[in-house]
């Protein structure tokens, strides 16, 4: 497994820039709620027509932007993906060709097709995990920490109750 992620060394700024976005995008997704409140409690409540409509506009942008960064996201994971798949396929092709026709026979040329064939695909679904992985995480981290903003009491029985 180690050995698989030293391959990923050439694409440590796109994942970086993947983990960002989906923080972004995750960020984007949580003040979508706290904007609707805001309409409620602040617009509904005192007849303000403009604060709801400047507020909505807001959180229109806001949702284009989630939208924005997730579409970019999923562009640069699928670019790792195949990238990563690329340059494993290029290895083990490399790899199986220095092989003398002993080793060959030793392991069985049936076997290493299906290693050849098998591995690089398995490897493109790299970007996908990275995706996940940022995702979650950044999501789980957000969704403690936002409660915490309004009223830092009530934020411990409200991520409990979530």
């Amino acid at each position: 497994m180690i050995k698989l992620l030293k391959n990923l060394k050439p694409y440590t700024m796109a994942l970086m820039a993947i983990v960002v976005l989906m923080l972004l995008r995750t960020f984007s997704e949580l003040m979508l709620p706290r904007f609707m409140s805001n309409i409620v409690d602040i617009g509904i409540l005192n007849g303000d027509t403009n604060y709801i409509l400047e507020t909505g506009m807001i959180m229109l942008g806001v949702a284009f932007f989630g939208g924005a960064t997730s579409i970019f996201s999923s562009y640069l994971s699928s670019k790792v993906g195949i990238g990563f798949a690329r340059d494993l396929r290029n290895k083990v092709f490399t790899k199986v060709t220095s092989y003398s026709m002993h080793e060959i026979d030793q392991v069985g040329a049936a076997s290493l097709i299906t290693r050849s064939t098998i591995t690089a695909p398995r490897g493109s679904n790299a970007g996908r995990s990275i995706r996940w992985i940022a995702t979650t995480s950044t999501s789980g981290c957000l969704r403690i920490a936002m409660p915490c903003q309004p009223n830092p009491t009530a934020s411990g029985v409200r991520s409990i109750t979530s």
